[in-house]
């Protein structure tokens, strides 16, 4: 089957072959797209201090310097961004302690272990991660009611998430899997709601 066949009623089956298959990253390093960045800071408008403790190649470090905000970077190896630390935000005293924001595409593998310490950190915690992250008995009983969840940011398109050491640009459309944006709120303590991105 090709990329795109007609149904008997004149629709179409999307092949699964049609979207890019990359092999796992060891580090779970992957590589949010500019319209990612620009959207989720499109959206919270941030302001203060903001610190990307997995800021790779520094996409959203990046976008944010060059509205004009302040933001620090680190990451536990030197993956290219200017002006970035390396430090392993898992293990380690924090690189800052007075910042208001942490926004980050941290690795899938320790996304809990990143929400958890970030919120220790900062007011405003805002990380990508698969929107299957809402799901899983144990995160319903030991994540998401402990921790100030304050909203969900959904990618109403699929984002392409590429391993973060390829070079070559990917368009914003046609990745296989739902990403989102996960936004913790320091002494939230209502209900999380739900809103979109383009």
């Amino acid at each position: 089957m090709g990329a795109e066949e007609k149904t008997m009623s004149g629709g179409s089956i999307l092949d699964y072959r049609s979207y890019p298959v990359y092999a796992r990253n060891g580090e779970d390093f992957y590589r949010e797209t500019q319209k990612a960045a620009e959207a989720v800071l499109d959206y919270l408008q941030p302001t203060g201090t903001i610190w990307d403790p997995a800021c790779g190649k520094g996409r959203i470090v990046l976008e944010a310097r060059r509205r004009g905000l302040t933001c620090l970077a680190s990451d536990i190896v030197d993956r290219g961004c200017p002006d970035s630390r390396i430090c392993d935000f898992t293990k380690v005293v924090a690189c800052w302690q007075d910042v208001d924001w942490i926004v980050a595409n941290p690795p899938f593998k320790l996304i809990e272990t990143f929400i958890r310490r970030a919120v220790e950190i900062a007011p405003d915690v805002v990380m990508m991660g698969q929107l299957t992250l809402l799901e899983g008995q144990k995160r319903g009983k030991n994540l998401w009611p402990v921790m100030p969840f304050y909203r969900v940011l959904v990618h109403s398109s699929r984002v392409s998430m590429p391993p973060g050491d390829i070079e070559d640009e990917v368009k914003a459309e046609g990745g296989n899997k739902a990403f989102a944006w996960y936004w913790f709120k320091r002494n939230h303590k209502a209900l999380a709601t739900v809103d979109f991105l383009p």
